[in-house]
């Protein structure tokens, strides 16, 4: 597309027709602008190709100029979906493709903003994205990951589409397209075409499976998750040394004996500990060790409770559990055999 002098702008309206008993979602296409026939070839066809992918159909009908400016205006209120008149916007949503262009002093721009108006609700969600020397294929690349983005959106609140995803055992978590969307056992409304799920559970092998959702249907998709190898043969494994269940004993038992060698110093300095004799003969040095004893005892006493209770410690069995939630997120809990 040739720089041009002027400010150039159009625009492109998408109305979705997505009625719930309809077997298939129609749409028509709206241009309207200062658009040449190539420029408007460009456009229809990344979104009929967009459309086709949500096995969508979508016609370009005439409008008239009214009718495109009364959806401009629309735009602009709270209430853009009872806004538009029903003959334009169908019976579920409308999009609204709009671009313009500046080609004023400097490197010409474009504005390519997207526009979703959808029965469900009075308001609007839009997406934008600025397009240097947009030429051919860059108009084509824009409207399409636009339209792309936008539609599945939309054909997402809809509801006509939706995964029914099932587990054995449940509360794994799915990841639908990469995207942590929730828990099993649940249903998910998404597009029509195709998806990757994974679904995940702690001790259990990652499941993936690639499914084609048709438009206007409920596919149920049930997963039997194997255990980890090393869930359902650790015990039979015959590893030498400590496990997490049978740890490794040797740490209280070297503190019991700490203790018990100091409360025998302990015992044996106080019973040698030597007092002066008032009526016998005076020595020049005595050995008063009491005190000394008395601290080894101690000593003695605090290191024989940790060696029990890191003995005791070593017989539980404990475990940490994360539980995946249907709303998205997770219970943590610890359960332990003492």
């Amino acid at each position: 597309m040739p720089p041009r002098a002027l400010p150039v702008g159009f625009l492109v309206t998408l109305a979705v027709i997505a009625s719930g008993s309809s077997a298939r979602a129609d749409g028509a296409v709206m241009i309207a602008g200062k658009v040449s026939l190539r420029e408007r070839d460009i456009i229809v066809n990344a979104l009929e190709l967009t459309a086709t992918s949500l096995t969508w159909k979508l016609t370009a009908p005439p409008f008239s100029r009214e009718a495109i400016a009364a959806s401009l205006t629309c735009l602009k209120g709270k209430t853009p979906w009872g806004c538009v008149g029903p003959g334009i916007r169908g019976h579920d949503q409308l999009v609204i493709v709009e671009v313009e262009g500046d080609h004023g002093p400097g490197t010409p721009l474009t504005v390519v903003t997207v526009h979703v108006l959808t029965a469900a609700t009075e308001g609007q969600f839009f997406a934008s994205r600025y397009c240097d020397l947009c030429n051919d294929d860059a108009l084509k690349r824009a409207t399409a990951d636009l339209s792309k983005q936008l539609l599945r959106e939309a054909a997402e609140r809809t509801g006509r589409t939706k995964l029914a995803i099932h587990s054995k055992p449940d509360k794994a978590w799915i990841l639908l397209d990469g995207k942590l969307i929730g828990a099993t056992n649940s249903t998910k409304a998404t597009y029509p075409g195709t998806h990757t799920i994974m679904v995940q559970r702690v001790g259990y092998k990652t499941a993936v499976r690639e499914v084609v959702a048709m438009d206007g249907q409920t596919l149920d998709v049930a997963f039997d998750m194997d255990l980890e190898p090393s869930s359902s043969t650790g015990a039979r494994s015959g590893s030498h040394g400590p496990s997490p269940d049978h740890p490794s004993q040797f740490l209280p038992y070297l503190t019991l004996g700490i203790g018990g060698t100091a409360l025998l110093a302990g015992a044996l300095l106080i019973v040698f500990s030597e007092d002066p004799d008032p009526h016998g003969p005076q020595r020049p040095y005595y050995y008063d060790t009491t005190n000394d004893g008395i601290l080894s005892l101690a000593i003695g006493a605090l290191a024989t409770g940790a060696g029990i209770y890191l003995l005791q410690s070593t017989q539980t069995t404990s475990a940490a559990t994360i539980t995946p939630l249907p709303g998205g997120g997770a219970a943590a809990s610890w359960t332990g055999r003492f």
